[in-house]
């Protein structure tokens, strides 16, 4: 309807004079989408995703909703929780995490990389892995990191908790 033209249209205007996200940042959304900003008409909004699909959002839309710009500031934190055994040695865990986190070379030294136990729970001892990194390198450090702590969490002979999985019966 022309109402909701109209409505776009203006929406179109705010988005382009306010300048919260550009082509090129990568924003979220919220309840709606998530990508890279690939086009900003007077109408619509186009992302790609990471999945390489084109998203077309209408501007009232964008206007009514929470948006997160992941690439307005330049380091961003990186945060992986996991969860332990009480059994293990929170000493032993902490020096672990903290010497594989301060081994990759893209890890910003200030702030310093932290490990802290953040919840204690039924299933086991969550520890919070803390550093910050440049946000054109954060996801390429958060996998090497991933397959990191893999590798030295096998050497050190300390495990991970499973998660409790629940089957349903149909």
């Amino acid at each position: 309807s022309l109402q909701d033209l109209v409505g776009n249209f203006a929406s179109g205007l705010i988005i382009l004079s306010s300048q919260h996200f550009n082509v090129g940042d990568y924003i979220s959304i919220k309840d709606c989408a998530e990508g890279k900003v690939t086009a900003v008409r007077f109408l619509t909004t186009s992302l790609n995703t990471i999945a390489g699909q084109k998203v077309v959002v209408s501007n009232s839309t964008i206007v009514k909703s929470v948006i997160t710009n992941f690439s307005v500031n330049p380091t961003r934190l990186l945060k992986i929780s996991l969860v332990f055994s009480y059994q293990e040695d929170p000493e032993k865990v902490r020096k672990v995490l903290l010497e594989m986190i301060k081994s990759e070379k893209r890890v910003l030294k200030t702030p310093e990389p932290t490990v802290v136990i953040g919840e204690l729970s039924d299933s086991g001892v969550t520890y919070y892995l803390k550093c910050q990194t440049a946000t054109i390198d954060y996801w390429d450090i958060l996998y090497s990191v991933n397959e990191n702590i893999v590798n030295e969490l096998r050497k050190k002979n300390l495990k991970v908790q499973p998660s409790k999985v629940q089957l349903l019966s149909a």
